[in-house]
């Protein structure tokens, strides 16, 4: 394989992420639970996959819900991917970058060694979160149509894919929002037809 671009495994990149989780964990845990109130469901589905890799896909209805996952999928280190703008903002960009997150490039040729990237990280074992819905919409209730490249990953790299929902209820008075990560049971992806994904 190239040198990684997007997937970033070396020592020093470790030792930086491993020192910014020390950091920025505790303090992302606490701002999400204030904010979102988040609580976790099905976390005993990921007990199957042991050390094996796989693609997380969850839908996309809140600024924090990537935090949510990551954080609700611990202690399963997991890659986020996101859109390439997010990665070159000046400080949430850096962060972002060095937390282990994945910029998807706009350019065929970026995307495939992404692609590779990836698929090379969850054969490894890896985990690798995915939103399938493309863009972000505030508390949407509704599950949107699917693009296919989180299920292609997972065919390709021979992993299962782990269905996950955010869910909300909201408060008696029905002013502030309660979220629920959902964690599915992993379905396997390698023995199915592509047309099944």
């Amino acid at each position: 394989m190239k040198k990684r671009i997007y997937v970033k495994r070396s020592f020093w990149f470790s030792v930086k992420r491993l020192f910014l989780f020390a950091l920025g964990l505790p303090l992302l845990w606490l701002i999400s639970k204030i904010w979102c109130r988040w609580r976790v469901k099905g976390q005993v589905n990921l007990r199957s996959l042991n050390r094996k890799g796989c693609v997380v896909v969850v839908n996309h209805c809140h600024a924090m819900d990537s935090v949510i996952t990551m954080l609700g999928l611990l202690p399963r280190y997991a890659r986020i991917t996101t859109i390439a703008a997010n990665s070159e903002l000046k400080v949430v960009g850096k962060i972002m970058r060095n937390a282990g997150c994945v910029p998807i490039p706009t350019d065929f040729r970026g995307l495939k060694q992404m692609t590779d990237e990836v698929i090379d990280e969850a054969q490894k074992g890896g985990t690798v979160i995915f939103f399938p819905e493309g863009h972000l919409i505030k508390d949407c209730a509704e599950l949107r149509e699917f693009k296919n490249g989180a299920f292609k990953v997972a065919q390709r790299a021979g992993v299962p894919v782990v269905p996950a929902a955010i869910s909300y209820t909201a408060d008696k008075r029905g002013k502030r929002l309660r979220y629920t990560l959902n964690i599915g049971e992993p379905i396997e992806s390698k023995d199915r037809p592509r047309a099944y994904l």
